[in-house]
């Protein structure tokens, strides 16, 4: 079959490398040429691509099962594997699967930027590119967020969380690496605001900071001096920065406000507008980056329609197959972070808990973190090995408890106030201006 991967990201390269060794004729394309002759990658129109991403073990099982040689390749570029994820930078996981399509004797990569995709006589398809045309049996849109044919699918389910993060690199010394970070999951919950370390490869690290979107104050997390000054007043974090054995290596990387997104395969009446034409990854469900997902449920995606292509399948067939089990596998993730997300905020505060409808999954594991008999499921859970459905048996343990006034503990260290006085002190900025009040999240009431 002759197959055509629009975007060179994560998801279509996996995609593009695991359909070729298949047998298919695979020709991606992507506006974007590479790592230059130097190395260097800016990798224009890719916001994320210096932000800190969870491999999660997902990620590992896909490569593991589809492409070993690259997972061997991540691991000598200075991956490593822990709690079953995989520490390695996006940047460094995008260049070494870019390396790969680029030997890859049944790919061919074309630099150019794909405009729309028309049925041709003979029933296959023509892809409009800047630079010319080309056809083939199946288009696969692997363009992320993109608004590549958007208008041929229904608008779907768009969620702004209400809130934004900053992030940074760090170079640590090889003796640092296993003194001050280890672990997979370092993250804490302080007043106001949500902290996270991110271990990657060769002994760099990324800390981040997530606030409310409508934080005004806490937008000086953009500047790199009261970036530091924010990392040397959160305890967990100044232990490291205090150490000697870190330095950054990456200005201050701001990210926008996170959404939580999700489409469909079919136009809103219901039909395939263009048969042949199947979207996936980002383009159907990109969750916020706030529990590292991302990556995991786009190559859990792709494996899924990996197998529809493997059964034959039409093309009709193939992409509402591919529709439903979307449904069923990808969207109850959306509904589950988007109320996780929405409950955030209310945590940071120390708010009431409402135990009215069904509790948000963060509010369940948290509040049954410490009950044997609920510890595997939540282990399965977090590393999404079941649905968020599963929790129902583990909620009316949690509904008590949060009905008798649990809330779940927040870390020791300065609020958000207390943060914002320490950035000035050290900046030379003024207090006065502070707010006392920040506008409430969009929370539930935005899909």
């Amino acid at each position: 079959m002759d197959i055509i991967v629009i975007g060179a990201g994560p998801t279509g390269s996996f995609l593009s490398l695991s359909l070729a060794r298949r047998g298919h004729a695979v020709t991606v394309v992507d506006r974007d040429p590479g790592p230059g002759p130097d190395g260097t990658w800016a990798r224009s129109g890719v916001m994320q691509f210096r932000h800190p991403h969870g491999l999660r073990s997902q990620v590992v099982d896909a490569l593991r099962a589809e492409l070993p040689d690259v997972l061997g390749l991540l691991a000598t570029s200075g991956g490593y594997f822990a709690e079953g994820a995989l520490g390695v930078r996006r940047s460094v996981y995008e260049r070494v699967l870019h390396g790969a399509l680029t030997r890859e004797s049944g790919v061919t990569m074309l630099t150019d930027s794909a405009r729309d995709v028309r049925p041709a006589d003979d029933g296959r398809l023509v892809l409009l590119r800047d630079g010319g045309t080309s056809t083939a049996d199946l288009v696969v849109n692997a363009t992320g967020r993109a608004r590549f044919l958007r208008e041929r699918r229904s608008a779907g389910l768009d969620n702004d969380t209400g809130l934004a993060y900053a992030s940074r690199e760090y170079q640590m010394t090889p003796e640092a690496h296993g003194k001050l970070i280890t672990g997979a999951r370092l993250a804490w919950t302080f007043p106001g605001y949500f902290v996270r370390i991110f271990p990657h490869d060769n002994d760099i690290i990324s800390t981040l900071f997530i606030r409310r979107a409508d934080d005004h104050d806490l937008l000086v997390l953009r500047d790199e001096d009261a970036y530091e000054a924010a990392t040397a007043a959160v305890p967990p974090v100044a232990a490291v920065m205090a150490s000697g054995l870190i330095r950054p290596i990456s200005g201050v990387n701001a990210g926008g406000r996170m959404r939580n997104i999700y489409r469909g395969q079919l136009s809103s009446s219901g039909e395939i507008e263009t048969p042949g034409v199947i979207h996936v990854g980002d383009a159907v469900f990109s969750p916020s980056p706030m529990w590292g997902r991302g990556i995991a449920t786009s190559l859990m995606q792709a494996q899924a329609l990996l197998g529809l292509v493997d059964a034959g399948h039409d093309r009709v067939t193939m992409t509402r197959e591919f529709d439903a089990w979307c449904q069923e596998n990808m969207f109850p993730w959306f509904e589950d972070q988007r109320r996780d997300d929405a409950v955030l905020p209310a945590l940071w505060d120390d708010s009431d808990l409402t135990v009215d409808g069904s509790l948000p999954s963060r509010i369940i594991t948290l509040a049954v973190a410490e009950d044997p008999q609920f510890k595997e499921l939540i282990a399965q859970y977090m590393d999404m090995r079941v649905l968020p459905s599963a929790l129902a048996v583990a909620e009316p343990a949690a509904r008590e408890r949060v009905a008798a006034g649990w809330r779940p503990p927040l870390a020791e260290g300065p609020d958000r106030r207390e943060l914002l006085r320490l950035i000035n002190s050290r900046t030379g900025r003024e207090d006065s201006a502070i707010s006392d009040t920040i506008p409430a999240s969009p929370g539930e009431g935005t899909v």
